[in-house]
């Protein structure tokens, strides 16, 4: 369980791609919510492996995507699977901390994020990790 905050090593990144392969359909359920918006940009907060970068990048071709995670194995692996789009500029991925960020400063057209950085109403819920992609329109 360690792993699961910031993945590091042989186990963590065993963690993060089965985090991409499991949370995979709730993501894309989520994601298949979102009509009547086109983003022009996109802050995806806990990248994690990068797999939901890669499917908002094809959901939304031009938008540009910046991504975050507290692990640099995460943000290795996010960079791996969305090269293409950070060669092509519509991609820039960063290590850090979403604790750290001035959300208020934010300028983007949505934002996606674990709902485990949302506010979770109970421990419940915040222990399942959801994705959700916030509109600014």
């Amino acid at each position: 369980l360690q792993q699961t905050p910031k993945p590091d090593g042989l186990l963590g990144s065993l963690m993060i791609s089965s985090m991409n392969r499991h949370h995979a359909k709730l993501a894309d359920w989520g994601m298949s919510h979102l009509v009547n918006i086109s983003p022009d940009t996109i802050e995806e907060l806990g990248c994690g492996g990068g797999r939901n970068v890669k499917v908002l990048l094809r959901k939304y071709p031009d938008a540009k995507i910046s991504a975050l995670d507290y692990s640099p194995l995460s943000v290795r692996k996010t960079m791996q699977t969305n090269h293409r789009a950070i060669m092509a500029k519509r991609c820039t991925v960063v290590q850090g901390s979403v604790t750290k960020l001035r959300l208020y400063t934010i300028q983007c057209s949505a934002f996606s994020a674990p709902a485990n950085l949302s506010n979770a109403s109970s421990a419940s819920q915040s222990s399942v990790s959801r994705s959700m992609l916030f509109s600014k329109q």
